[in-house]
């Protein structure tokens, strides 16, 4: 039997799990070792006199280095026959992503989806001085003054909220709007205190805003204005009471809504690939994922 034949032989290629799978390396290690060293166990490798001699002079480090790697190979030749997600080892078609040749292949009925259409929409970015966060919530409670303001974002899981929406049709343009509105963002801070220690506080960022959109005319199904609001801030200093001046970038999503019934097109029904356990976590994190030689890519070379 020749050597690639022994090895894929010895693996059971259509095991159902990660463990099945690994089981079968470890015992095709063995099953070498032992024919390499001709004990066999009731497995032998047919040999000449030659290459009985070429085995007893193999040098033992090299013998474990290639059985080593062989493992290697074997388990990412093996795991990579498993269908994890979508998008992992997966060339079944009935998935969703990118359409190669003609997108009309394949389509098969026209489906009603209920769905959130965006009208219009645009986004108003700034840079802020002067914001002032009053603080509350402090977490551990009764902080050491004077704080040092590390850094102010989103809190997380807290959507900000509108209030003040004005739609102010323009008279020469029913179908545009002037849409005012004033959008509070919570804002979670992170300082330190007198003491050195860490603490967070919560705290929020109230911004007007008046843009220009489109706004369908009125409809059974409403209309809706959908914010998003974003708030960074690394600079500030802390003023009493209880409250950082901070400079800061300011990020608002303004978006033109409806939730309506619209039909597509549909290719129909997608192929779920059965899902792939992940592994237990390992106790050298980050080992494992190094190549085995080094590499470098040198030809983006330096100009003198």
């Amino acid at each position: 039997m020749r050597l690639n034949q022994f090895v894929i032989s010895s693996i059971d290629v259509e095991a159902d799990s990660t463990k099945s799978l690994f089981k079968g390396i470890f015992s095709c290690i063995k099953k070498m070792q032992e024919a390499l060293r001709g004990q066999g166990g009731g497995v032998r490798v047919k040999q000449t006199k030659t290459d009985q001699n070429k085995v007893k002079n193999l040098d033992k480090h090299k013998l474990v280095t290639f059985l080593h790697t062989l493992a290697y190979l074997i388990s990412v030749w093996t795991l990579r026959r498993l269908k994890m997600s979508f998008y992992i080892n997966n060339s079944n078609p009935s998935k969703p992503g990118p359409i190669n040749g003609n997108p009309v292949n394949g389509i098969c009925e026209k489906i009603l989806i209920e769905t959130t259409k965006i009208f219009d929409a645009c986004i108003c970015s700034s840079t802020e001085t002067g914001v002032i966060l009053p603080l509350s919530g402090f977490n551990p409670e009764n902080p050491v003054t004077p704080l040092t303001f590390i850094s102010a974002e989103n809190s997380i899981g807290v959507e900000p909220t509108v209030s003040d929406l004005v739609i102010d049709r323009l008279d020469t343009c029913p179908n545009y709007a002037n849409v005012s509105f004033t959008v509070t963002i919570p804002v979670t801070v992170t300082y330190r205190d007198a003491n050195g220690t860490i603490g967070t506080a919560s705290s929020t960022v109230t911004v007007a805003k008046s843009v220009i959109l489109f706004v369908p005319q009125p409809a059974l199904t409403p209309v809706d204005i959908d914010v998003v609001g974003i708030f960074s801030s690394r600079i500030g200093v802390y003023t009493d009471p209880n409250a950082f001046t901070v400079t800061g970038c300011i990020e608002i999503i303004v978006k033109v809504v409806s939730v309506v019934d619209v039909l597509v097109p549909s290719y129909g029904y997608p192929v779920l690939p059965p899902c792939q356990s992940a592994p237990v976590q390992n106790a050298c994190p980050g080992l494992q994922d190094l190549p085995i030689y080094p590499t470098a890519d040198a030809s983006n070379t330096p100009r003198f």
